[in-house]
C-alpha cells in the first residue's frame, strides 16, 4: 500500500483525474434520480379534475383516476370521465392528457389480459 501511496504522491493528475471521474458519476447519477419522478411518486400526484356539464372543478390523485379506469370495462370509452363527487355522473375529465391516459390504461390492461391468457393455455 505504501509503495502505490508513493506512485500517487509523484503523479498528483492521476488522483485528481479519479477523484473527477467519481465526481461527474455521482452527479450523473442525481441527476436521472432527481429529474423523473418514480412510479409512485407519479401515482401520487394530484390532477385537477373539470366537471364538463357544470365547470365544477376538484382534484384527485392520479393512482386514484387509474384505479377507476382499471376497474371499468373494456374498451374504456374516454368519452365517459372520472365521476363527480357531487352528482355521479362521469363527466369529470383531467385540463390534459385524458386521452393519453385512458389509452395506457388500456395497453397495460390488455397486455395483463394477454400474459393471463398464456398462463391459462394448457400446454399440449
Amino acid at each position: 500500500m505504501g509503495a502505490f501511496r508513493d506512485w500517487l504522491q509523484d503523479r498528483p493528475a492521476v488522483g485528481y483525474g479519479v477523484v473527477g471521474l467519481i465526481v461527474v458519476i455521482a452527479i450523473g447519477i442525481a441527476m436521472t434520480r432527481l429529474a423523473r419522478p418514480t412510479e409512485v411518486e407519479e401515482l401520487g400526484q394530484f390532477i385537477t379534475l373539470k366537471d364538463s356539464e357544470t365547470g365544477e372543478r376538484w382534484k384527485v390523485p392520479l393512482g386514484a383516476i387509474e384505479r377507476n379506469l382499471h376497474g371499468r370495462e373494456l374498451p374504456i370509452d374516454p368519452k365517459e370521465g372520472m365521476p363527480n363527487p357531487t352528482t355521479g355522473k362521469r363527466t369529470g375529465f383531467p385540463e390534459k392528457d385524458w386521452e393519453k391516459i385512458v389509452q395506457r390504461v388500456m395497453a397495460e390492461r390488455q397486455q395483463e389480459m394477454a400474459e393471463r391468457q398464456k398462463t391459462l393455455t394448457p400446454k399440449p
